[in-house]
């Protein structure tokens, strides 16, 4: 069974943001499902979808918080969608008013 995770990062730009996260990904035997990143003046944000062995999760998400000790935060949050044991979807309405984008 697979464990799936949403991981984001937010921190002023440097080499590694990306793959000192990834490098822990894979050593756990993760995949990068999706990402969405930008690099605006000087700082880096990033959004991640992964997957690993739901028997690695923990591990996982342990070696992503000890990121912290060389400057990176990962924050991690389960897949709300995924991890619903029921088997519902999640809905949120979203209202037009003709306000312009969001």
């Amino acid at each position: 069974m697979q464990a799936s995770l949403v991981l984001t990062i937010h921190e002023p730009n440097r080499p590694g943001l990306v793959s000192a996260p990834a490098d822990v990904i894979s050593s756990q035997s993760g995949s990068w499902m999706e990402s969405r990143m930008a690099n605006l003046p000087g700082q880096f944000a990033g959004i991640f979808r992964v997957e690993c062995p739901a028997s690695a999760k923990g591990s996982l998400v342990g070696d992503l918080e000890r990121l912290a000790e060389q400057g990176i935060r990962v924050q991690v949050a389960g897949d709300p969608v995924r991890d619903n044991a029921s088997g519902e979807s999640v809905v949120i309405p979203i209202a037009d008013h003709n306000a312009g984008i969001v």
